[in-house]
């Protein structure tokens, strides 16, 4: 299941983009960018990351995107999860620390697949992105 969050065609939005580079919102975003994928800071403070605006929400991208990527923490994804929903995304991975079990639950019965215990980084980008952070 993992390989369908990460086809290259997919239009990939990451939740909690960061400028800052010791940030995982950061670091990932980036590396998306540098391979070539379609991808979509969100960010409510809407900054320019990597000469990418930032999105406030979801419902800003230019596409409605195909996985999201949760770098935030459980309590701050309410309105993003219902936003999920509504635009009719289904995928959604968690990245470590910003899971919780009633927010995977809640999207599990939407018929959302989730990822969750496992880190883009290291499970999923692996080395390429590994090297592209150390």
């Amino acid at each position: 299941m993992i390989e369908e969050f990460l086809k290259k065609e997919n239009k990939v939005a990451v939740v909690g983009a960061s400028t800052n580079p010791e940030k995982y919102g950061y670091r990932i975003f980036a590396h998306l960018l540098k391979d070539g994928y379609k991808v979509f800071p969100i960010n409510p403070k809407r900054p320019v990351i990597e000469g990418v605006q930032a999105c406030a929400n979801l419902s800003e991208c230019e596409e409605t995107p195909d996985v999201v990527i949760m770098v935030i923490a459980p309590e701050k994804q309410k309105a993003l999860l219902e936003e999920i929903v509504k635009l009719g995304i289904d995928k959604v991975w968690f990245q470590p620390g910003s899971e919780s079990e009633e927010n995977i639950s809640f999207l599990k019965e939407k018929g959302i697949k989730v990822v969750h215990g496992l880190c883009y980084v290291r499970d999923g980008l692996g080395e390429p992105l590994m090297e592209f952070i150390f």
